[in-house]
């Protein structure tokens, strides 16, 4: 299950104004909404495009039901939605006094097979991320980097894979998936830790802290934190994708009590805005921990769902 949290007590004005969700065509997907305060009313929900995605029906085959529930309490409220074909639409939860949106999530529905879908994919993998990624299809082109690597070449490395998808006259959007670990604050910003190599902070992140992200990523031997994220190349993607996911722990999540921005680590969210608005690209992103599986025979990592709130944070 995906959860998307608000305050006890807010209104819609304060969701993620684009909280998001995945599905597949075919497939079922469960979220839940966490806090907020609507007294004892009941959510209706409804998907604004039944036919990309549409809200499953209760067991009396009655649709749009409010089958979000409250205890009066405001506390978990959940739904199931279908996805029917690939594309994007909002699911919408309105109190039925006045009609008003009280919350408001983005579902996108991409192909049953998987496959990248309508669109071209270039996949950017960390090899510090043990697994290996599926086999390149020829919408993806795959690329791979390590401690041995530096950051501004990975990047290069990653913008001469783009090009080369974007000579095939496919008409399709380009997108990036990037593949590797996030740092945490409170392991690499310990004064005995802020040179430390990346596997010493690795450790610090798993064993030496209780923190979720934030920080950086671990991403070509320079990494990627808030000292070099304007200085490490990205704006060599400017314009060049219409989305970039990062598949890595925490990347949006702020540390409770950082100066905002990119002055002082911790504010992941700052770290993000900073990548999307030198691409000139949305970057998606949770702040929370994610864990993924690896297949035990092929060695092909699945990422699987997403755990805790996902962002889209916009140039």
């Amino acid at each position: 299950m995906a959860h998307f949290f608000i305050d006890e007590g807010a209104s819609a004005a304060t969701m993620p104004p684009t909280a998001e969700a995945t599905a597949r065509t075919g497939g079922v997907r469960s979220l839940g909404l966490w806090g907020g305060r609507v007294g004892r009313e009941m959510l209706v929900p409804q998907s604004e495009d039944d036919s990309i995605a549409y809200v499953a029906q209760d067991p009396f085959g009655r649709s749009n039901v409010p089958t979000w529930s409250s205890d009066g309490n405001g506390h978990l409220h959940g739904i199931s939605i279908i996805g029917r074909r690939e594309g994007t639409t909002d699911i919408v939860a309105k109190l039925p006094s006045n009609g008003s949106v009280w919350a408001r999530i983005h579902v996108r529905v991409s192909g049953a097979g998987g496959g990248g879908g309508g669109h071209l994919t270039v996949r950017l993998h960390d090899r510090r991320l043990l697994g290996m990624l599926p086999r390149s299809n020829a919408r993806q082109r795959t690329v791979e980097t390590s401690e041995a690597i530096s950051t501004g070449q990975t990047i290069r490395n990653v913008t001469a894979a783009a090009r080369a998808l974007q000579r095939e006259p496919t008409g399709l959007p380009l997108r990036l998936e990037v593949y590797c670990h996030g740092l945490e604050l409170r392991a690499v910003d310990r004064p005995m830790n802020r040179n430390a190599d990346w596997l010493r902070q690795l450790f610090l992140a798993a064993f030496g802290a209780n923190g979720q992200g934030g920080a950086g990523l671990v991403l070509g031997a320079d990494l990627v934190t808030h000292r070099n994220v304007m200085s490490v190349g990205f704006g060599q993607w400017a314009g060049l994708f219409d989305l970039i996911t990062l598949y890595a722990c925490g990347p949006a999540y702020i540390e409770p009590g950082v100066v905002s921005g990119l002055a002082s680590p911790g504010d992941g969210w700052a770290l993000c805005k900073a990548i999307a608005t030198q691409t000139r690209t949305p970057v998606r992103a949770s702040s929370a921990t994610q864990f993924y599986s690896i297949d035990l025979l092929s060695g092909e990592l699945d990422f699987g769902d997403w755990e805790g709130s996902v962002y889209t944070i916009d140039p």
